[in-house]
């Protein structure tokens, strides 16, 4: 928390109204480390903190398509979700994720399909499958082929 403190300092919000990517990056960071430590409730803030900032560091307005980190935190959300055992919100934030990756990487553009899109399925598969949710999964790894 002390680089949280550190990369404020240096951004401070009067010179970066929307954030910035450093702090967005750490903010993810650490919420990959709360949740491998089961800090469960600081996983989720810095989640959301790290998705609120990428969402305002690049607006639709400028990025009608979305950006890349932007899936990513989506992903990184649904990953916490999930640990807590919330289904419904990881299922929602694996969907958000795979829906931008199809909008940043269309058919028309990439027709053989694109990893990132294939990633976001299968981890979203991998979830229903340790669920027990072998017809839902199928169909993802599915959709991923």
């Amino acid at each position: 928390e002390e680089a949280l403190t550190a990369y404020q300092a240096l951004f401070p919000p009067e010179r970066f109204s929307r954030g910035h990517e450093k702090i967005a990056e750490l903010l993810s960071s650490l919420s990959n480390i709360c949740s491998m430590q089961q800090a469960h409730g600081d996983a989720e803030q810095y989640g959301e903190l790290a998705l609120a900032m990428y969402t305002s560091l690049f607006p639709k307005s400028e990025y009608p398509s979305g950006h890349r980190t932007i899936a990513e935190a989506h992903g990184t959300l649904a990953d916490v979700y999930f640990e807590q055992r919330d289904f419904v919100s990881a299922d929602e934030h694996y969907g958000q994720a795979t829906e931008l990756y199809r909008t940043l990487y269309p058919q028309e553009s990439f027709p053989t399909g694109h990893p990132e899109i294939a990633k976001s399925l299968e981890n979203h598969a991998f979830r229903h499958s340790m669920r027990d949710q072998y017809e839902q999964a199928v169909s993802l790894y599915g959709e991923a082929l």
